[in-house]
């Protein structure tokens, strides 16, 4: 007795349309269910498609030989990593400078502070404030906080600079009616601003560090 497979639901009874091949010849192909048509262009289901994408294109990436710059390609034999580890961070100035030396040294520093450090960083932070919306009464109802990175990157044992720069960034917050909760959301954009300035100088150091090593 011949087996009858069912179709998919996604699939559905009938969902097929005929096209011509080759030689004159007419060849049937099944269309997907509506429903699975929806579902693919959903949020969710567009969300699974980048996911797809993405790991795809890091399966060729790594087959191609690509190496993330935070891996452990040899700077001295130990890689980028490795020399952000070595790196001491000095003392930053003010709340701000606070904040963002203890994002850098998550960042540079995960296991702990260097005991002998091969470079050292300093760091200048400059902040200031500026008001955007501005009522008819002249009252300013949202501010962007701008905040600069002077860094310097020395040698530890000579004292030579290696390389300098300036990383900025932008963090906005609203102006209420209650006074603290103005001053909890400009702490909230502090929080931010440093955030991001650590991320932008890790980068910016770990480029060093492998142009360094490829030089």
């Amino acid at each position: 007795m011949r087996t009858v497979s069912k179709p998919s639901p996604l699939w559905g009874e009938g969902a097929e349309r005929s096209e011509a091949g080759e030689g004159g010849s007419r060849r049937r192909i099944r269309l997907p269910h509506p429903a699975a048509l929806r579902a693919a262009t959903s949020p969710k289901g567009q969300g699974y498609v980048r996911r797809f994408l993405l790991l795809s294109a890091l399966a060729t990436l790594a087959g191609c030989g690509f190496r993330p710059l935070y891996g452990t390609r040899a700077y001295g034999g130990s890689g980028a990593v490795e020399a952000l580890s070595q790196t001491w961070i000095d003392p930053i100035p003010d709340r701000i400078g606070q904040l963002l030396r203890n994002n850098l040294l998550d960042r540079l520093n995960p296991q702990g502070e260097p005991e002998r450090a091969r470079y050292r960083l300093a760091v200048k932070v400059a902040v200031s404030k500026e008001g955007l919306a501005i009522t008819k009464d002249e009252s300013i109802t949202r501010f962007n906080l701008r905040v600069s990175a002077l860094f310097v990157l020395h040698d530890a044992g000579s004292g030579q600079e290696l390389t300098r720069g300036t990383a900025r960034t932008i963090a906005a917050y609203n102006v209420v009616d209650s006074q603290f909760a103005t001053l909890v959301a400009e702490k909230d954009a502090e929080v931010r601003a440093a955030r991001e300035l650590s991320d932008e100088l890790r980068t910016r150091l770990a480029v060093y560090f492998t142009r360094a090593a490829a030089s």
